[in-house]
């Protein structure tokens, strides 16, 4: 773990202790209500109530007033916490022993007698179970069977009697503390106030009783059959002759707080945000979720929440989103669990939906929204939805952000985007992605480290299955990389393209991790300055790309293009024939060995056409050799010009016909005949005649000799027509024989218009 995360401080709950700590102005409040009890004439006990929600610093404030009662020579302050009895005998006795042990350390003189008395109290009226008949009876001497003979003849008027005469006798006037009422269930508050309306008729002694009381007051409702919340208030109304409500704290004190407390966080993180995120965030925290911001605890709560998050996804999610998607979390947690249960809707916006779809997604966003929001006002809700939640996902102010923002939104780690969603919410780079972090340290060794250990890193990240999103990731970022960087990254993808999984299909083609390496290798040469060092790089990539195919991918790629200005142009005019002749000489080694077709199949015709470009003949006369080696090879060498097989609604594949297309570029190979005689030797002559979507074939190489031969018999007959045509007009007296009109009409591209007609066949 990070050293930076260990030292991370978080905000405390504890309250605070003295004045020097008070940063919302409780002090003066806390003095006032501390003087005006020291300083009473009336001897009787008075009992006083603090209220305040929970966090809202009320335990700060009875600090506050212990310290200024200290003050007062003639008080004694009692601290007494309820939290450690749990029972009503244990409470009565638990009070009078905390009553009796203060008292006794600071009346030294009186501490035996003061002591004793206040113990017996205790004793007795728990004793008498805590009940008003009871302690009617235990007032007449009716003490609860096993009581000591002593104790039980001694009335609780007399020994009141006795301990205010203690108090009186030492000018001492006692107030007793009490917190967290509003923490105990509902018996053991019942209990605290029924011991206090039991012991509050001491003369001289006062009580401060700290609670919510709205919690409370539905608490001890409870206790009547149809009394409820008002029964409650009515309750306490009896007990509590001093109700005082705890001033609430200062917005613009409570902003500071969570701001400081941010701004510590991110120091902590080593997280610095420009002055256009710290800007925003701002905005969007105040009116968002500033309005749910009511007390000091929910201020800490929030800093703590972001203390705990910013060192986990450092580098890994956007630290402006994070601090609002953890704001979220704690003053809007059921809103937080929908956006996290419902991600389509809210990366979405119901945008890739018709328009009755799209309009119930809406709907059903709003009513998310409306449901998770919590108790506010309408201008609250709407606050919340366009000034935060909108700029957190913008699909949901205007579905008019396409896909083509994704790149972007992936960029700048944002929670909007899909590939970044789901770790704001896991705190942790989810499996089968990649952490940028991991890929910026990568990027950082790849320079001082040799090809070995740039490979084995490659392939650690293929293993787990991340080399997908190795190459998307890389491709965010390489428009920033150093040349350096750049140029060693390339050579170093260039070498093991063969870990990207090439998808089939005619629709997965484009959006293969295979193109899209490619793509980043171009990407990353376009980062060297000079041309000419962008020649050398591209003509390494030829030589060292494996796959082969993925050579020509990349020269795909680079390649100088008429429509592109020069400035635009990755390779010189002398650097894309140069990359062009390495690659051809790679395929010439490599047909050498092994047919191309045999080794690459149906990637097999772009190196074919690559040969093919460069020398012609070379090409037509490897392949002749070979059909006349082998006729065999012709099934071959046609499959791998025939296209994908096409999908059938039931899930079943359709094997696809050779069509003309596919004919002509084998013609530009090849002069049609001999493939066609290599076709005859191989399965007869009966096949090329009738119906071109003939089924009595035996299989799929039958089926596409046959199509072969059939387009390539009606192609020798046309030819044949339009020669005789000429030679009949009399344009040509020395017109060649059909045979070769047709390989030349076929390799000069005239084949499109002669089968443009003919079934089986697509459109140029």
């Amino acid at each position: 773990m990070d050293d930076g995360v260990n030292r991370v401080t978080y905000s405390s709950d504890d309250p605070i202790r003295s004045k020097r700590e008070d940063r919302f102005n409780r002090a003066p409040f806390a003095t006032r209500v501390a003087d005006t009890t020291a300083t009473r004439a009336d001897p009787s006990s008075i009992v006083i109530g603090l209220y305040g929600p929970w966090g809202g610093g009320k335990s700060s404030t009875l600090n506050l007033m212990e310290e200024a009662l200290s003050a007062h020579s003639n008080v004694l302050v009692v601290r007494f916490n309820p939290w450690l009895f749990d029972s009503e005998d244990r409470l009565v006795r638990g009070f009078f022993d905390t009553l009796a042990a203060t008292l006794s350390r600071s009346l030294a003189t009186k501490a035996e007698k003061i002591g004793g008395l206040l113990r017996d109290y205790g004793t007795l009226l728990s004793l008498a179970s805590f009940s008003s008949a009871a302690v009617s009876r235990a007032s007449t001497g009716n003490a609860t069977k096993g009581t000591d003979d002593s104790l039980a003849s001694v009335k609780l008027d007399e020994l009141k009697e006795r301990i205010e005469k203690v108090l009186q006798q030492a000018g001492k006037r006692v107030v007793t503390l009490i917190d967290d009422i509003d923490r105990l269930d509902r018996t053991e508050i019942q209990a605290v106030f029924k011991l206090v309306k039991l012991s509050a008729s001491f003369a001289n002694t006062s009580y401060v009783l700290s609670f919510d009381d709205e919690m409370v007051a539905s608490s001890i409702g409870e206790r009547y059959a149809h009394g409820g919340y008002e029964a409650g208030r009515n309750y306490l109304a009896k007990i509590i002759q001093v109700p005082l409500h705890l001033p609430p704290p200062d917005a613009m004190q409570l902003r500071q707080m969570v701001f400081d407390g941010i701004a510590a966080a991110l120091r902590h993180s080593g997280i610095e945000l420009g002055q256009g995120d710290a800007e925003a965030f701002a905005h969007h925290f105040v009116a968002g979720l500033e309005p749910r911001l009511g007390t000091p605890r929910h201020a800490k709560l929030y800093v703590n929440a972001v203390t705990f998050a910013l060192p986990l996804l450092k580098e890994e999610a956007h630290p402006v989103d994070l601090l609002l998607m953890e704001g979220l979390r704690v003053f809007c947690p059921k809103l937080y669990l929908a956006i996290r249960n419902n991600a389509d809707l809210f990366l979405g916006g119901g945008r890739d939906s018709d328009q009755n779809t799209e309009s119930a997604q809406r709907r059903r966003i709003a009513d998310l929204i409306g449901e998770a929001a919590g108790d506010v006002t309408a201008e609250q809700n709407a606050s919340l939805r366009r000034d935060l939640l909108e700029a957190l996902f913008p699909r949901l102010r205007t579905p008019r952000y396409g896909q083509e923002w994704e790149p972007q939104w992936a960029r700048e780690q944002r929670i909007c985007s899909q590939q970044y969603f789901q770790r704001y919410f896991t705190y942790s780079v989810p499996p089968g992605d990649i952490g940028d972090l991991e890929v910026k340290s990568f990027l950082n060794g790849i320079t001082a480290s040799n090809a070995a250990v740039q490979d084995a890193a490659l392939e650690a990240f293929a293993r787990r299955g991340a080399f997908p999103r190795l190459i998307q990731k890389l491709h965010r970022v390489a428009p920033t990389m150093e040349a350096d960087v750049a140029s060693v990254l390339a050579l170093a993808i260039a070498r093991n393209a063969s870990l990207a999984q090439r998808e089939r299909g005619q629709t997965s083609m484009l959006d293969s991790t295979f193109n899209h390496a490619s793509h980043l290798i171009t990407s990353l040469v376009k980062q060297v300055p000079h041309v000419q060092a962008r020649d050398r790089i591209a003509r390494s990539i030829a030589e060292i790309a494996e796959p082969l195919t993925f050579a020509s991918e990349c020269l795909r790629c680079m390649h100088r293009t008429a429509d592109h200005a020069e400035e635009d142009q990755v390779l010189s005019e002398d650097g894309d024939p140069a990359m062009r002749s390495a690659l051809v000489d790679r395929i010439r080694l490599q047909a050498a060995s092994k047919p191309l077709h045999r080794t690459f199949g149906r990637d097999a015709r772009g190196l074919y056409w690559l040969w093919a470009d460069q020398s012609a003949a070379e090409v037509a006369s490897d392949l002749r050799e070979r059909l006349q080696a082998d006729p065999a090879e012709v099934d071959a060498l046609l499959d791998s010009y025939v296209g994908e097989a096409c999908e059938q609604p039931d899930g079943s594949s359709q094997e696809a016909d050779i069509g003309r297309e596919a004919y002509d570029a084998i013609s530009q190979l090849i002069d049609p005949e001999s493939v066609a005689a290599a076709l005859v030797q191989r399965h007869g002559s009966s096949l090329g005649s009738g119906d071109f979507y003939r089924r009595d074939t035996s299989g799929t190489a039958q089926r596409i000799a046959h199509q072969f031969l059939w387009m390539h018999r009606r192609v020798e007959q046309d030819l044949a027509e339009q020669a005789a045509a000429a030679s009949g007009s009399g344009r040509d007296d020395n017109a060649p024989d059909a045979s070769s009109a047709a390989v030349r009409v076929a390799t000069d591209g005239g084949l499109a218009r002669v089968l443009v007609s003919y079934p089986g066949t697509t459109g140029s």
